[in-house]
């Protein structure tokens, strides 16, 4: 059941164009503001119950692990992370990706057992955790466009390959945003190459809202052999919660389009946060669940 227009009145996440699911998520993120006993922040004068208040740069993160791994990325360059948004905003999806896969950088043995249990085939090590990550932003070897992970595992398969799981991470995302023109020969000439795909000129994956997920699924193709950086293997996922039904179908559309779904998959933060927890009894885990997985009527 989804939150009532007064439910979402009263917690100052009432928007206008929310699809039911979309709301839900933004109460979730309210309630949890609340249960840290914060103010809403504000967006000119008005309160937004999924705003933290301005100026406070921990509360969106889940343990101290997290504000050094986005230190750490922010020193990337041309990496795209917004303040005060990261700090902020706890609907983005942003954050959420530091909270859910910083420990997992911190701690190699637990980011191994995750990344193993996760794609077996992939990994029997995972080296490094990167966020925001692109081989090279502009670079005409990959896409010659900014194009990036949210989140990059960096790993070796059973044979000491190098691999590569590269994910797009999305909350409350309808998956209709523009990442950019698809008019670059680049692309057709990737997408051609890697043969994955029924139909490698098929106007749907230029189109939205398909767009986003080509150009993040191409950016992983052409990484597979790629001398530069070592890898040999390489795997798009898009990563949204289970309630997101615009992923999920935007996913089966993007599936029509592949003769070969290798390369491609599409995973639910359910999924990744059981097996998290299968490997770990480390309270952030479980904080991670209550603040983005759990009804909001749970948390009153």
């Amino acid at each position: 059941m989804f939150p009532t227009k007064d439910i979402l009145e009263a917690a100052d996440v009432l928007v206008a164009g929310d699809a039911p699911w979309q709301s839900e998520l933004r109460l979730r993120q309210a309630r949890w503001r609340e249960s840290l006993g914060k103010q809403s922040g504000r967006v000119g004068n008005r309160p937004v119950g999924s705003r933290l208040p301005a100026g406070d740069r921990s509360s969106n993160f889940l343990t101290v692990v997290v504000p050094a791994a986005v230190r750490d990325a922010k020193r990337q360059r041309g990496a795209l992370i917004s303040a005060p948004r990261i700090y902020d905003n706890m609907l983005s999806s942003q954050p959420l990706a530091f909270n859910l896969f910083a420990e997992l950088g911190a701690d190699s043995a637990l980011g191994t057992a995750v990344g193993r249990a996760l794609w077996p085939d992939l990994f029997a090590t995972v080296d490094e955790v990167r966020f925001e990550w692109s081989p090279g932003r502009r670079d005409p070897r990959y896409l010659g466009n900014r194009s990036a992970f949210d989140v990059a595992l960096m790993g070796r398969d059973g044979a000491g390959s190098v691999t590569c799981v590269g994910i797009e991470v999305k909350y409350h995302e309808n998956m209709t945003q523009d990442p950019g023109s698809p008019d670059n020969p680049r692309y057709s000439e990737v997408a051609a190459g890697a043969g994955v795909f029924r139909n490698p000129n098929a106007p749907e994956l230029r189109a939205l809202p398909l767009r986003q997920l080509w150009f993040d699924h191409l950016l992983a193709l052409s990484l597979i052999d790629d001398e530069a950086t070592g890898i040999s293997r390489a795997r798009f996922v898009l990563l949204a919660p289970a309630i997101n039904s615009a992923a999920a179908a935007v996913d089966a559309k993007y599936r029509n389009q592949l003769a070969d779904a290798l390369t491609y998959e599409r995973r639910t933060l359910e999924e990744i946060v059981a097996v998290i927890r299968m490997y770990t009894n480390a309270s952030w885990i479980d904080d991670f669940r209550r603040r983005y997985l759990e009804s909001s009527d749970s948390m009153t």
